[in-house]
């Protein structure tokens, strides 16, 4: 079996201005994808050589000439290099590597996904735009935020936007545990009997499956993922 250290290994920094977020996707009680993000929220030259080893020089264009995702918007910020894997009777299916970044075009804000292949070359790009909940007829707006991230071209797939931090996360759990259809939401109890140090952050839903977001408290320490993820006892 491919250890999940040896798959998120070209994805892990040593800079500390940076977030490592698992996703995790959910359908009838079990886990059919795993998504781990590293997410960076400044310039830092250290970072350089990881960009470019990870993703080629087109993807280091956009880390260093981007401005927007350094700044605060709605939904995760930061220049984010990440991967998922499809999950099959406990064995990994499949790995993708990718990145993406918040931007302005044509004066709103949208996030561009890009999936690379073995070569560094983009194979597919996703755009996700930040619509507000109150313009969008007949939705449930579950998590009571302004904004929702919705992907351009299958409006069934999406994810809230959440105001996140320290003081509200308790009830942005309770929020996301009734969101959950009740297959799924005995993950957020298992997530907290593993460590309290884990922090469930966002929710969202895809066509076929539900998504639930996890941070650590010491967020710029992989290892923290590592340990979530094992004691999951995923594959």
């Amino acid at each position: 079996m491919i250890l999940l250290k040896n798959i998120i290994a070209p994805i892990v920094s040593d800079c500390d201005t940076n977030m490592y977020v698992v996703g995790l996707c959910l359908k009838h009680g079990q886990i059919i994808k795993i998504k781990i993000y590293n997410k960076i929220f400044d310039y830092n030259k250290n970072n350089d050589s990881l960009i470019i080893n990870f993703a080629g020089d087109y993807c280091y264009n956009y880390y260093k000439n981007t401005k927007e995702w350094k700044k605060l918007y709605p939904g995760f910020s930061g220049f984010t290099i990440g991967i998922e894997c499809s999950v099959y009777n406990n064995n990994i299916k499949n790995i993708n590597y990718g990145y993406g970044f918040k931007d302005i075009s044509e004066g709103k804000l949208i996030f561009n996904a890009y999936y690379i292949d073995f070569f560094k070359k983009i194979y597919k790009n996703e755009i996700y735009d930040y619509v507000e909940a109150c313009n969008l007829m007949n939705f449930n707006n579950k998590l009571n935020t302004k904004y929702i991230e919705i992907k351009r071209n299958n409006h069934q797939s999406y994810c809230y936007c959440p105001k996140i931090n320290l003081q509200n996360t308790k009830n942005l759990e309770n929020l996301i545990f009734n969101a959950l259809e009740t297959t799924n939401n005995g993950f957020i109890n298992r997530i907290k009997q593993i460590s309290n140090n884990f922090l469930i952050v966002n929710y969202g839903i895809s066509e076929d499956y539900e998504k639930i977001y996890i941070i650590s408290k010491n967020k710029n320490d992989v290892q923290e993922i590592i340990y979530l993820i094992n004691s999951l006892e995923i594959f």
